[in-house]
């Protein structure tokens, strides 16, 4: 006996389908499917893109590692089902992150040698 995450309804696990590490029926599976059919881009490649870019303006030696972070998460969910769109927002989040991430450790190091 199995329990779908989306409206806790029993099913057997002939039944369940998994589909994101989690566990739906038949109907609820239908609807995460249409769903994810009309959001095609990987909801963590998007964030991982604006906070890259949200890292380059501010914080970026805490949040260009984040983005990095988030950019690889997408990536994985990417290879995973391979109908997600989002490459390019994998991409620029990488290099935004790494951007942000740089940046962040030169104005560090600029302060810290500065002050010596």
């Amino acid at each position: 006996m199995a329990y779908c995450e989306q409206c806790a309804r029993p099913c057997c696990r002939d039944c369940t389908v998994e589909l994101f590490d989690q566990t739906f029926c038949p109907r609820c599976k239908k609807n995460a499917v249409d769903t994810l059919e009309r959001h095609a881009v990987v909801p963590d490649a998007l964030n991982a893109a604006l906070v890259g870019a949200l890292g380059v303006m501010i914080f970026g030696f805490v949040l260009g590692p984040y983005a990095i972070w988030r950019a690889r998460t997408a990536a994985k969910m990417v290879e995973r089902a391979p109908w997600f769109r989002g490459m390019w927002h994998i991409r620029a989040a990488y290099m935004l992150g790494a951007i942000a991430t740089l940046s962040g450790v030169i104005t560090l190091l600029g302060k810290t040698l500065g002050q010596g």
